[in-house]
């Protein structure tokens, strides 16, 4: 009995260590889309701003979604660029 007892638990650990590597794996391989869900989901959100200012400025007190993007060079300055 005890020698089930631990096949079992050597199991369940070796099911959780492939488990976290096929996760680690999926998080790995899903990073640039997940980038680009955001800079969509942030360029919503400006849109968004814009549609409540006069066309020429853009000053938004909170960028929202904005702030978790590492490349923010391709963002729109002002809103006739949205």
């Amino acid at each position: 009995m005890k020698g089930e007892a631990e096949n079992t638990i050597v199991r369940i650990v070796i099911a959780l260590i492939v488990l976290g590597v096929i996760v680690t794996l999926l998080y790995l391989a899903l990073g640039p889309f997940r980038d680009s869900v955001t800079y969509n989901t942030c360029l919503a959100y400006l849109k968004q701003q814009c549609m409540s200012k006069p066309p020429t400025e853009y000053t938004p007190i909170d960028q929202g979604p904005c702030n978790s993007l590492r490349d923010k060079s391709k963002l729109p300055k002002t809103c006739k660029e949205t």
